[in-house]
């Protein structure tokens, strides 16, 4: 079993069972019979399950061995065929402009998007690019991480309120949320200051030191967090009380990742189930909102009485990471030596 100071490194299972926790809650966070059920719970999961993907992220990331683009294939290319296949799909289904779904494609925010759990994919990208930047930078000048973190939040904020430009045309027939910046550079501050959190806490094996039952004190500050007004959706650029929603997202990924590393030690069979959402991930945030939506209105045509949405409720969970697996290994049948939606170990994309 890892010790824990391997449980953090190289692509350990202690990793993949972070991220497969947190692509759970992102699953159960797009779950609209659960936000139904239990509206308060999504909120405070919101808070930190995205941060904690950048936290995670972080970790993984090494400056001195990053290929831009590697990470630039890895990841654009599922975007734009996912992103592409959909857009012409709803553009066909509704009768609305191809051509504008292709643009609000490229556009790349929640906003326009076909789908828009998508936006994540090329905030991610900018976010990994500009990590790497920014730790040569303090490398070259030599300025402590912790200050070029604490400089980076007032920029965080400010990109937060910068306006839309008045491009409406873009935006998704029905689609309310804030059309935001190409690419989402507007979140990529943000973003970026939670990469490198966790690529100092990696550093410095803050994250290691820490020990498991941390899980607990952790969590504590999130609902502490939550409860005197922290909310986070990057999506719809809301991080209300800002400090409070940084911390609540610094501690709900410490959360993830001690409970992700506790799991790949001491429970073998949700350890394996984890392991294997974590590691294919990129699959289960192309197609889960599709999956969960489709299980969830199937589940409750009859009616939306609190049994039948529990019942969709679970059902739309376990079809949400069920069928993107499926897919994956339907892939895998096709094609053996691998598809871009199934992930490797040894070359998954760092997120």
């Amino acid at each position: 079993m890892p010790d824990a100071a391997s449980a953090f490194a190289g692509r350990d299972r202690g990793i993949d069972c972070a991220r497969g926790l947190a692509m759970i809650l992102v699953v159960l966070g797009h779950n609209a019979a659960f936000a139904i059920l239990a509206p308060g719970v999504v909120s405070l999961v919101f808070t930190f399950h995205v941060p904690a993907f950048f936290v995670i992220s972080g970790c993984l990331l090494r400056p001195d061995r990053f290929d831009a683009w590697r990470a630039a294939r890895r990841i654009l290319v599922p975007f734009l065929l996912v992103g592409i296949a959909l857009a012409l799909a709803k553009s066909y289904l509704r009768e609305t402009d191809a051509s504008l779904a292709l643009l609000g494609l490229l556009w790349g925010t929640g906003a326009t998007l076909p789908s828009s759990q998508l936006w994540f994919l090329p905030a991610l990208l900018l976010t990994l690019l500009a990590s790497v930047l920014l730790l040569d930078v303090v490398k070259r000048w030599s300025v402590p991480l912790p200050l070029a973190l604490l400089a980076l939040l007032p920029i965080a904020w400010l990109a937060l309120q910068l306006p839309a430009p008045p491009l409406e045309v873009l935006r998704r027939p029905g689609e309310a949320s804030p059309l935001g910046w190409p690419g989402n550079l507007d979140l990529v501050p943000m973003a970026c200051f939670f990469t490198l959190f966790g690529f100092f806490a990696m550093s410095k094996g803050l994250l290691q030191r820490l020990p498991d039952w941390g899980v607990l004190p952790a969590l504590a500050v999130v609902v502490l967090c939550f409860a005197l007004g922290a909310r986070t959706d990057l999506n719809l650029r809301v991080v209300e009380a800002f400090p409070l929603a940084v911390a609540a997202g610094i501690a709900g990924s410490i959360a993830v990742s001690l409970a992700g590393r506790w799991i790949a030690r001491h429970g073998a069979w949700p350890a394996a189930a984890l392991d294997v959402i974590g590691r294919h991930s990129m699959a289960i945030l192309a197609f889960h909102v599709l999956a969960q939506n489709t299980a969830i209105t199937l589940a409750t045509w009859r009616g939306a009485g609190v049994s039948e949405l529990v019942v969709a409720a679970g059902l739309g969970l376990a079809i949400g990471l069920g069928f993107p697996l499926l897919l994956v290994r339907a892939f895998d049948v096709i094609q053996p030596r691998g598809f871009f939606l199934t992930e490797a170990r040894k070359c998954n994309p760092r997120f």
